[in-house]
């Protein structure tokens, strides 16, 4: 992996299954993208968060998700 995506990480707004919010954490590690849910908790993204989940994702793979992933 190289420097420039050991840094890159978003944040995702969701909720848990009573509605609380929370958030995903998006980044790339060793082995590619990386999606991590709240512990023990299940995550409910609404129609109008899927866009931004969309743009990190589109952030994160033109960062270099395949530098990340190994051949």
């Amino acid at each position: 992996m190289t420097d420039s995506t050991e840094d890159v990480e978003n944040m995702v707004l969701c909720h848990d299954a009573v509605g609380r919010p929370r958030w995903l954490r998006i980044f790339i590690g060793e082995r590619g993208l990386v999606i991590v849910a709240p512990p023990g908790e299940v995550a409910v993204i609404e129609p109008a968060q899927v866009g931004q989940l969309q743009a990190c994702l589109a952030e994160l793979s033109t960062e270099g998700v395949h530098e990340a992933v190994p051949n």
